[in-house]
């Protein structure tokens, strides 16, 4: 699933008030985390996301569900 044009890939910038906000995502299991300088083709590179979800949170969403996650930066 993490191949370009995937709905499942996703990068988000924060808005105005510093939320980040990723809609029309299908239900699954998704792996958020917060990264910094990130070149857009790692987005699908297998290595570099392997690496990113072992340190992420695992959140799973049903059809239309929504759901807030904090994320703290170390």
């Amino acid at each position: 699933m993490w191949t370009q044009g995937s709905r499942r890939t996703r990068q988000s910038t924060p808005n105005a008030s510093g939320k980040f906000l990723l809609t029309n995502l299908p239900p699954g299991e998704y792996f958020l985390a917060a990264v910094t300088d990130v070149v857009p083709q790692d987005l699908y590179d297998s290595k570099f996301l392997t690496q990113v979800a072992a340190a992420a949170v695992k959140v799973t969403l049903a059809e239309g569900e929504k759901k807030v996650q904090d994320l703290r930066i170390k």
